[in-house]
């Protein structure tokens, strides 16, 4: 199992490099010039902020639970996204800006993550679909393995010209869910779903070396139940989306 200290104890110099890069030189505040922009004294007030909120928001994330070290180390990454968030109101930054920060912070650590598994999809295959579907396998073993609730709970099918997944259950959504009713719903739903749930189509784009076409008609995040994703390539190259079959 992987350990709550361990757990922080590997993420507190990534946090640290992170919010160094993705907030230091931005605006605290876009309309009003007067409130300045962060410097490293100041991203580093957030990161200490970031891991109170963290220490105090662990246990409540019941990682014991979770079946798969891959969901723990997703919820722990809910946990900081939600501590984050707290952390920048916290410093007085208004709650819609806080999303955007947290936002560009996190993907920050997603394309860093995700870099290595193009490359090795790459090495793999020319074609570029091949490709994609290399790396979103190799995703669904690590860390997004899906042994059911309360872990991830996915259905897949690859047979088609698009590859599609369809969740109907995520530990970190449900994590920042049960939060929210618990403590009352500050924006952090809405922190979530502008980070976690907005990555995707970059992500596709990245996979298919800029020809991605995706599509999520559904988001348990919008209160759907389900999300369910069209990863495909434009193979056109015009950058208009394919059409993709639906599977509902």
């Amino acid at each position: 199992l992987i350990t709550v200290s361990r757990s922080l104890l590997l993420a507190r110099p990534v946090l640290r490099h992170v919010l160094r890069r993705s907030l230091q030189g931005r605006r605290i505040d876009p309309t009003d010039p007067s409130r300045g922009r962060f410097d490293r004294a100041g991203a580093e007030r957030i990161l200490a902020r970031t891991f109170r909120w963290t220490e105090r928001l662990v246990p409540l994330a019941r990682l014991d639970r979770l079946p798969t070290v891959g969901n723990r180390v997703n919820v722990v990454l809910a946990v900081m996204t939600v501590a984050l968030y707290r952390a920048l109101l916290d410093d007085g930054v208004a709650p819609d800006r806080a999303a955007d920060l947290v936002s560009d912070a996190g993907w920050r650590v997603y394309e860093t993550a995700a870099r290595p598994l193009v490359f090795l999809g790459r090495l793999r295959h020319r074609d570029r679909h091949r490709r994609m579907v290399f790396a979103l396998r190799l995703l669904l073993r690590f860390p997004f393995s899906a042994p059911g609730r309360p872990g991830y709970e996915l259905t897949t099918d690859d047979t088609g010209d698009a590859f599609l997944t369809t969740w109907t259950w995520c530990p970190p959504q449900a994590f920042v869910r049960e939060i929210v009713d618990v403590e009352g719903d500050h924006g952090e739903l809405e922190a979530f779903r502008r980070s976690w749930c907005t990555y995707d189509w970059a992500f596709n784009d990245l996979l298919a070396g800029g020809q991605g076409a995706y599509r999520r008609p559904h988001t348990l995040s919008h209160g759907d139940d389900r999300c369910d994703m069209r990863w495909a390539v434009d193979e056109s190259g015009s950058g208009t989306a394919v059409t993709l079959r639906s599977r509902m």
